[in-house]
């Protein structure tokens, strides 16, 4: 086996990086792209295309924290924050978020699949944020 540098090394990691970077700069003009940009496209009359559904209403604290505390056991902390919070909102609003699949984010049982890379609590929250 061929012995390899550090330099060499290196120098094959930047270039690697730099043609993934110039990869990705085509010809889009700045345009945007993204699940919300195709959400906020607007009809012939200037109205939104689609009209979200999400909607900010006032929760009880005490109940969410009491709900995250008991289901916290079947998938962690993240699971916990993201769930009693989806779950308060199923009881208040109704849809989208009854059949919203919060059962997804027990994903980040453990620090993101048992490795501790980051807190459950805060990647939960930062999904609910992206709601």
């Amino acid at each position: 086996m061929p012995a390899i540098t550090r330099r060499k090394a290196i120098a094959s990691l930047g270039i690697f990086g730099a043609s993934t970077a110039l990869a990705g700069c085509d010809a889009t003009e700045g345009k945007h792209f993204s699940a919300r940009a195709n959400v906020e496209k607007l009809n012939a009359d200037g109205k939104p295309s689609h009209v979200r559904q999400w909607s900010y209403v006032n929760l009880d604290s005490e109940a969410v924290a009491a709900d995250a505390y008991r289901i916290y056991p079947d998938g962690g902390c993240m699971y916990a924050v993201f769930g009693s919070v989806i779950r308060a909102l199923a009881k208040r609003v109704g849809e989208p978020f009854i059949s919203f699949p919060f059962e997804m984010m027990r994903y980040g049982d453990g620090g993101v699949g048992g490795w501790g890379s980051l807190c459950g609590v805060v990647n939960g929250a930062a999904a609910l944020i992206g709601l």
